[in-house]
């Protein structure tokens, strides 16, 4: 007998809602992806064809946040369970 993860993840694959969850997955974790105090000035808008798109609360905070996008990528990408983020939009 199937394990009700198991029969979900294949239900999931099969009716294309797999990558789309992924998607929401990396939303929903933000704070655990980037931290509390980066959680604190952002807030992940969408993902669009690989591409996450981030609002920041400042100018500052923007520019400071360019210095972490390579480690927060890698942090997305090191979790499987996570969409196929290819790069980061600061706005």
């Amino acid at each position: 007998m199937k394990s009700l993860n198991v029969v979900l993840h294949k239900f999931f694959k099969d009716h294309g809602i797999e990558e789309s969850l992924k998607r929401h997955s990396v939303m929903r974790d933000w704070e655990e992806i980037v931290g509390q105090r980066i959680a604190n000035v952002t807030t992940p808008h969408r993902v669009s064809n690989g591409i996450l798109f981030v609002r920041v609360k400042s100018d500052a905070w923007r520019h400071e946040l360019l210095f972490h996008k390579a480690k927060i990528l890698q942090t997305i990408s090191a979790d499987k369970e996570k969409a196929t983020i290819k790069d980061i939009v600061w706005f």
